[in-house]
């Protein structure tokens, strides 16, 4: 990956917001987001919104991919309208896959108690 900048994005319906890096396009020089990308983090992400407004994929003969949006959060919204699976917060590889389940199930219990869909 290129750069340290990085996209922020959460689930339509949770308060739970990740930082996904952004690449170069060495063709256009626009930093860039892959959907394969958000899809690893968000398992059944259907399509991303800012505000109300859908955001268009650019694409190329590789590859789907969505231009960086500084000081913007995105919302993915989920293949399913419960939308109740949190996104994947951290990458197995950086933490323990039983620590991820466990904070998951804590963020989980945390929301139901204060009576929020998470």
């Amino acid at each position: 990956m290129d750069g340290t900048l990085s996209q922020l994005f959460r689930a339509q319906s949770s308060f739970h917001v990740i930082s996904i890096p952004t690449r170069l396009d060495t063709k256009s020089g626009v930093r860039i987001v892959l959907w394969r990308d958000i899809q690893r983090c968000f398992e059944h992400a259907r399509y991303i919104l800012s505000g109300q407004d859908m955001v268009l994929f650019l694409t190329d003969d590789n590859f789907e991919e969505i231009a960086y949006r500084p000081g913007s959060i995105l919302q993915v919204v989920m293949a399913d309208n419960s939308q109740g699976d949190l996104p994947m917060l951290y990458r197995p590889t950086e933490i323990g896959q039983t620590q991820a389940r466990l904070l998951s199930d804590a963020l989980k219990a945390t929301f139901q108690r204060w009576n929020l869909k998470g």
